[in-house]
């Protein structure tokens, strides 16, 4: 049996944008062994270190992992799709991708796809798990308990705006000028599920 060091960095957030928040991180160094797939090796870390997830979080845990731990699989003989790679072997991995050299990070919000920033108070973001829309590319703006959508197609407000006239008319001049970036960071993290680099201005 072979031992791989593998580094794990965890971040698990519950109730963003909420006043009971938490966030947790976990960076844990362990021997896998390398018989155990990936998926396998989740499991064992998360046992071990006795790591919660949210029911919702649990529906997802395995939801997009490889692109987003390795960034991105590159090998000719190795044919990548993401079943394949959850129930690959940790020693076949190490071999191809060199693995045990990387940070694998693994984050675990509840629904949340991706904060972009925020400015003046107002947070913009993405979320990845609502029903309604998920077809539409939108921006979500929240502000001091309060948030509606933005149509990132159209520029149109989709829910009731923020009581401040002032707040809303802020948001909606930082997602106008941000447009073609939110949509096509949309693409990366709400269609694709991967990680992205914001290149625009809040």
């Amino acid at each position: 049996m072979t031992n791989i060091l593998l580094h794990f960095n965890i971040r698990v957030v519950y109730n963003q944008f909420k006043d009971n928040e938490t966030d947790t991180n976990y960076d844990i160094k362990e021997f896998i062994d390398s018989n155990m797939t990936l998926k396998e090796s989740i499991d064992y870390i998360f046992n071990l270190y006795n790591i919660k997830l949210s029911k919702e979080q649990k529906k997802h845990k395995y939801t997009n992992l490889p692109e987003y731990i390795f960034g991105c699989f590159s090998s000719s003989s190795f044919d990548y799709n993401e079943d394949e790679v959850m129930n690959t072997k940790i020693g076949v991995l190490e071999e191809y991708f060199k693995i045990s050299e990387r940070i694998l990070s693994i984050h675990y919000v509840d629904g949340i796809g991706g904060t972009l920033g925020e400015s003046e108070g107002i947070i913009y973001f993405f979320h990845t798990r609502e029903k309604d829309l998920h077809n539409t590319p939108h921006i979500h703006c929240w502000y001091s308990g309060e948030e509606f959508r933005v149509n990132l197609k159209t520029l149109k407000i989709i829910d009731d705006s923020f009581k401040s006239r002032k707040k809303t008319k802020l948001a909606m001049e930082v997602v106008t000028r941000n447009k073609d970036e939110f949509i096509r960071i949309w693409n990366l993290a709400v269609v694709k599920g991967l990680p992205f680099e914001f290149k625009g201005e809040i």
